[in-house]
């Protein structure tokens, strides 16, 4: 009588081990990592912008530009940001936890890191992030994107 009843119940726990393991992150047999690593910073696929600054701005006000980074919603949390600043050029380097104690959705969500500048000389600054960059092949190396703004007095 119990034996009918187990073998009724299987299929319906096979869907739930199914719709469990489709949700976990991309190797189910890695143990969950809460490592700080440079964020992604480019995905091809997406027509969001990594840097976001307001233009033009103004010499000696400040200004808050923000660098997106790309990773599941569940797993990739944004983890601080090394600001650079040099002459007319700031380098961000965005970093995120990667991994949870929980499964991680295969999802891709935007992830805000915001630092405050401020240029002291007129003219037109270079905003550089680094981080991953993913190709069309799904590959990842670490390299930049730039942007231009104008600073005006």
């Amino acid at each position: 009588m119990i034996l009918p009843l187990l073998c009724s119940l299987r299929p319906r726990w096979l869907a739930v081990a199914f719709v469990a393991a489709s949700m976990a992150c991309a190797n189910a047999h890695e143990p969950a990592r809460t490592d700080r690593v440079h964020g992604v910073i480019l995905v091809p696929i997406l027509s969001s912008l990594s840097i976001i600054a307001p233009q033009p701005v103004r010499v000696g006000v400040p200004v808050d530009v923000t660098i997106r980074t790309f990773g599941s919603s569940t797993c990739a949390r944004p983890a601080g940001m090394d600001v650079t600043h040099s002459g007319s050029e700031v380098l961000f380097v965005p970093w995120v936890t990667s991994g949870a104690q929980s499964a991680c959705t295969d999802d891709l969500a935007s992830h805000q890191h915001v630092a405050s500048v401020t240029f002291t000389q007129p003219g037109t600054a270079r905003l550089v992030a680094f981080g991953y960059k993913v190709d069309f092949q799904g590959g990842r190396s670490l390299g930049t994107v730039a942007v231009s703004i104008t600073v005006t007095p």
